[in-house]
Protein backbone atom coordinates (compact mmCIF):
# COMPACT_ATOMS: atom_id res chain seq x y z
CA UNK A 1 0.00 0.00 0.00
CA UNK A 2 1.17 3.50 -0.77
CA UNK A 3 0.15 6.57 1.15
CA UNK A 4 -1.18 9.22 -1.19
CA UNK A 5 -1.31 12.82 -0.05
CA UNK A 6 -2.83 15.75 -1.91
CA UNK A 7 -0.17 18.33 -2.55
CA UNK A 8 1.09 20.30 -5.48
CA UNK A 9 4.08 21.54 -3.48
CA UNK A 10 6.29 19.31 -1.39
CA UNK A 11 6.80 20.28 2.23
CA UNK A 12 10.32 21.45 2.89
CA UNK A 13 11.38 21.03 6.50
CA UNK A 14 12.53 24.33 7.92
CA UNK A 15 10.79 26.46 5.30
CA UNK A 16 8.55 28.89 7.19
CA UNK A 17 6.53 31.29 5.00
CA UNK A 18 5.85 34.57 6.81
CA UNK A 19 5.95 36.61 3.60
CA UNK A 20 2.44 35.52 2.61
CA UNK A 21 0.93 36.42 5.97
CA UNK A 22 -1.25 39.53 5.90
CA UNK A 23 0.66 42.81 6.37
CA UNK A 24 -1.04 43.26 9.77
CA UNK A 25 0.00 39.76 10.86
CA UNK A 26 3.58 40.35 9.70
CA UNK A 27 3.79 43.61 11.67
CA UNK A 28 2.31 42.07 14.81
CA UNK A 29 4.61 39.06 14.59
CA UNK A 30 7.61 41.40 14.33
CA UNK A 31 6.32 43.35 17.34
CA UNK A 32 5.89 40.13 19.33
CA UNK A 33 9.39 38.91 18.48
CA UNK A 34 10.94 42.30 19.29
CA UNK A 35 9.08 42.57 22.60
CA UNK A 36 10.10 39.06 23.65
CA UNK A 37 13.73 39.77 22.72
CA UNK A 38 13.72 42.90 24.90
CA UNK A 39 12.37 40.79 27.78
CA UNK A 40 15.13 38.20 27.33
CA UNK A 41 12.82 35.61 25.78
CA UNK A 42 13.07 33.73 22.49
CA UNK A 43 10.31 32.80 20.00
CA UNK A 44 10.84 30.25 17.21
CA UNK A 45 8.14 30.23 14.52
CA UNK A 46 7.59 26.66 13.33
CA UNK A 47 4.76 27.30 10.86
CA UNK A 48 3.04 30.37 9.41
CA UNK A 49 1.28 30.81 6.06
CA UNK A 50 0.25 27.54 4.38
CA UNK A 51 -0.92 27.03 0.84
CA UNK A 52 -4.37 25.45 0.50
CA UNK A 53 -2.81 22.26 -0.87
CA UNK A 54 -0.36 22.04 2.02
CA UNK A 55 -3.17 22.62 4.55
CA UNK A 56 -5.15 19.80 2.94
CA UNK A 57 -2.12 17.50 3.10
CA UNK A 58 -1.53 18.53 6.73
CA UNK A 59 -5.14 17.63 7.59
CA UNK A 60 -4.96 14.28 5.77
CA UNK A 61 -1.74 13.25 7.54
CA UNK A 62 -3.21 14.18 10.93
CA UNK A 63 -6.39 12.22 10.24
CA UNK A 64 -4.49 9.15 9.07
CA UNK A 65 -2.04 9.33 11.98
CA UNK A 66 -4.90 9.40 14.51
CA UNK A 67 -6.93 6.68 12.78
CA UNK A 68 -7.08 3.67 15.17
CA UNK A 69 -7.64 1.27 12.26
CA UNK A 70 -4.37 2.32 10.60
CA UNK A 71 -2.51 2.07 13.93
CA UNK A 72 -3.82 -1.38 14.89
CA UNK A 73 -3.99 -3.27 11.58
CA UNK A 74 -0.73 -5.21 11.01
CA UNK A 75 -1.31 -4.99 7.25
CA UNK A 76 -1.09 -1.21 7.57
CA UNK A 77 2.21 -1.08 9.45
CA UNK A 78 4.06 0.28 6.40
CA UNK A 79 1.39 2.95 5.93
CA UNK A 80 1.49 3.84 9.61
CA UNK A 81 5.29 4.15 9.55
CA UNK A 82 5.03 6.47 6.55
CA UNK A 83 2.25 8.53 8.15
CA UNK A 84 4.14 8.69 11.45
CA UNK A 85 7.26 10.01 9.69
CA UNK A 86 5.16 12.59 7.83
CA UNK A 87 3.36 13.58 11.05
CA UNK A 88 6.70 14.07 12.77
CA UNK A 89 7.93 16.23 9.88
CA UNK A 90 4.88 18.47 10.25
CA UNK A 91 5.06 18.48 14.07
CA UNK A 92 1.60 16.87 14.24
CA UNK A 93 2.55 14.60 17.10
CA UNK A 94 2.28 17.55 19.51
CA UNK A 95 -1.21 18.73 18.57
CA UNK A 96 -4.48 17.27 19.83
CA UNK A 97 -6.57 19.43 17.50
CA UNK A 98 -7.53 18.40 13.97
CA UNK A 99 -6.10 20.93 11.49
CA UNK A 100 -8.77 23.23 10.06
CA UNK A 101 -10.45 22.67 6.72
CA UNK A 102 -8.83 24.67 3.94
CA UNK A 103 -11.77 27.11 3.70
CA UNK A 104 -11.53 27.89 7.44
CA UNK A 105 -7.80 27.62 8.10
CA UNK A 106 -6.29 30.76 9.64
CA UNK A 107 -2.84 29.68 8.37
CA UNK A 108 -4.20 29.70 4.80
CA UNK A 109 -5.72 33.14 5.45
CA UNK A 110 -2.30 34.37 6.60
CA UNK A 111 -3.44 35.30 10.11
CA UNK A 112 -1.87 32.54 12.22
CA UNK A 113 1.45 30.99 13.15
CA UNK A 114 2.75 28.17 15.33
CA UNK A 115 5.75 28.64 17.57
CA UNK A 116 7.81 27.42 20.47
CA UNK A 117 9.31 29.77 23.03
CA UNK A 118 11.70 30.10 25.92
CA UNK A 119 10.77 32.63 28.60
CA UNK A 120 12.59 34.01 31.61
CA UNK A 121 10.83 33.69 34.98
CA UNK A 122 7.86 36.01 35.36
CA UNK A 123 7.17 36.47 31.64
CA UNK A 124 3.79 35.15 30.44
CA UNK A 125 3.56 34.40 26.72
CA UNK A 126 -0.20 35.06 26.66
CA UNK A 127 0.07 38.52 28.22
CA UNK A 128 2.80 39.55 25.78
CA UNK A 129 1.02 37.99 22.79
CA UNK A 130 -2.26 39.71 23.66
CA UNK A 131 -0.49 43.07 23.95
CA UNK A 132 0.85 42.49 20.42
CA UNK A 133 -2.53 41.49 18.97
CA UNK A 134 -2.25 37.68 19.18
CA UNK A 135 -4.04 35.00 21.20
CA UNK A 136 -3.89 31.25 21.62
CA UNK A 137 -7.46 30.00 21.07
CA UNK A 138 -6.60 26.32 21.63
CA UNK A 139 -4.23 26.37 24.62
CA UNK A 140 -5.10 22.82 25.63
CA UNK A 141 -5.34 21.12 22.22
CA UNK A 142 -2.85 23.12 20.15
CA UNK A 143 -0.80 25.29 22.53
CA UNK A 144 1.71 26.35 19.84
CA UNK A 145 -1.00 28.01 17.70
CA UNK A 146 -1.39 31.81 17.68
CA UNK A 147 -4.03 33.79 15.77
CA UNK A 148 -4.70 37.47 15.29
CA UNK A 149 -7.21 38.82 17.78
Amino acid sequence: MTLLLASDQPYEAGLIDTEHMTPDAQQRLTRLRDTLTILGAHLTVTSAYRTPSYQQQFREVYTKYHNPWVKSDPDCSDIFDEVEAEADTHKLLRSKKVPARVDRAPHVKGIAFDATWVLPPGVDIDIIANACGWWRPYRDGDPMHFQLR
